[in-house]
């Protein structure tokens, strides 16, 4: 069985090449090592709504194959994506705490999560 579930961020735009779209993600597995780059192609349908809603640095999982090419005395590894779920935009970069403390004053009632 060939089978292939990720979770990633976009590492580019998609790109749009005739009946197909191709991008990359990048994975990882841990916070101390490096991330693992994976080209993705999609074709009809699945590449239509890549094209137009998919974004660099979105978070989306895929399902899909790997397809081995060869070209040139190389191998080329790309996964055939075959289901796509968008999980989330770009991460937003954190806002800076105001500086001094916060009080209960400062605080409006309907804040309060009781």
């Amino acid at each position: 069985m060939n089978r292939v579930f990720l979770i990633g961020r976009v590492g580019q735009d998609p790109e749009r090449k005739e009946k197909l779209t191709t991008f990359s993600i990048a994975t990882s597995n841990g916070k101390d090592k490096p991330a693992d780059w994976h080209n993705c192609v999609c074709f009809d349908r699945t590449a239509q709504i890549v094209n137009e809603f998919v974004k660099k640095g979105d978070m989306i999982s895929i399902i899909g194959k790997i397809s081995y090419n060869k070209k040139d005395d190389k191998t080329y590894t790309s996964i055939i994506v075959n289901e796509l779920e968008m999980l989330g935009g770009k991460p937003q970069p954190q806002q800076q705490a105001p500086s001094g403390s916060l009080t209960v004053a400062d605080v409006e009632k309907d804040d309060l999560p009781f």
